[in-house]
């Protein structure tokens, strides 16, 4: 159940983000050619490009370690017995998730301090990057642990995953 309304967040998010990068795209042509012919830059345009990269980094790592497709060195873990390593897997996942959380943590904690503080040129309140990031890290974390569990049930594949989810 939880599996599946993840799913349909996370890709909801990559939605968005892909939506993001085609603005980013655009942004930065645009300021090109304003700035080379017309010498007219768009104001705020390395602001925007920075931030709209990290939202869509942030909002994106769920959904790629929900998927599978993170890069993986399995130089030790592949001569060990499969039952110790879906052991190891979900151990690792869980560690990441905890190390997730207590990010998500932090950023939460720096909300209230930067109510009133926004970025140079386009004024974007500091506490929103701080939400969007700990959201982010949020999401990542539920992925992890969603991915550990399905380890420990010995799920080791995404199609086994997906059929024990159903």
């Amino acid at each position: 159940m939880i599996h599946k309304i993840y799913d349909k967040i996370s890709m909801l998010l990559i939605w968005i983000c892909g939506i993001l990068i085609c603005i980013v795209v655009v942004l930065v042509i645009a300021n090109i050619i304003l700035r080379t012919l017309f010498n007219a830059p768009i104001k705020g345009t390395v602001e925007y490009v920075q931030y709209l990269v990290l939202f869509i980094a942030v909002m994106v790592i769920g959904r790629t370690c929900f998927e599978d497709k993170h890069i993986y060195v399995t130089i030790l873990t592949q001569k060990i017995p499969e039952k110790a390593r879906n052991i190891i897997y979900a151990v690792g996942r869980f560690i990441c998730a905890a190390v997730l959380i207590l990010m998500a943590y932090q950023m939460y904690l720096n909300v209230p301090e930067t109510l009133k503080r926004v970025t140079e040129t386009i004024k974007l309140p500091y506490y929103l990057i701080y939400v969007v990031m700990g959201t982010g890290m949020v999401l990542a974390a539920l992925s992890f642990v969603l991915q550990g569990g399905f380890y420990l049930a010995g799920n080791k594949n995404r199609e086994e995953r997906k059929e024990a989810a159903s």
